[in-house]
């Protein structure tokens, strides 16, 4: 039994649509192993520098992550783990090292700490280059579960706020 004439142009149309559906599929495939491959190489080359850090704050224990921004062990974590927190202890390269905190800024949600160790370090780089939709790559430890990346994209930021605690001119 043969199709109609109009019915054999649908055929048609639905094989090749799922045929491009099937190049789209694979070309997506192809995208998420290069992407997967880059958080990778970011991840090997970067996480040295990330560290976890311990501290006691008035209520408990916390623990968070930090990076080391220089190789005399200066570090740069969120305010809300090395804010109002003390007797910080940080752990990289398989032990735990005393650290002190430098400064504590409650507006831009950061703080400093120190440890008297030579460091891995990773490079600030100029925050006023980025833009919405920027991939990047996060590595931390969520829940104090092991270290782990994580890929995502900037969905935006207010450069108001910023441009007043860190000008352009003290990025690297």
């Amino acid at each position: 039994m043969s199709l109609p004439s109009g019915s054999k142009r649908s055929a048609i149309a639905i094989a090749l649509a799922l045929c491009s559906g099937a190049g789209l599929l694979f070309a997506q495939e192809q995208s998420a192993t290069t992407i997967s491959h880059q958080v990778r190489d970011v991840f090997e080359r970067a996480a040295r520098a990330v560290v976890k850090i311990h501290g006691v704050d008035e209520h408990s224990e916390i623990c968070g992550t930090g990076f080391f921004v220089d190789p005399t062990g200066t570090l740069y974590t969120a305010y809300t783990v090395g804010g109002e927190a003390g007797h910080f202890t940080v752990e990289f390269d398989g032990k735990k090292y005393p650290a002190r905190q430098l400064l504590a800024d409650i507006r831009s949600g950061t703080a400093m700490l120190k440890v008297d160790q030579t460091t891995p370090a990773l490079a600030i780089g100029k925050s006023d280059e980025l833009q919405v939709a920027t991939p990047v790559v996060s590595i931390g430890y969520p829940l104090d579960l092991p270290k782990t990346p994580n890929f995502g994209m900037i969905a935006g930021f207010d450069r108001n706020v910023w441009a007043g605690i860190f000008p352009p001119s003290t990025y690297a």
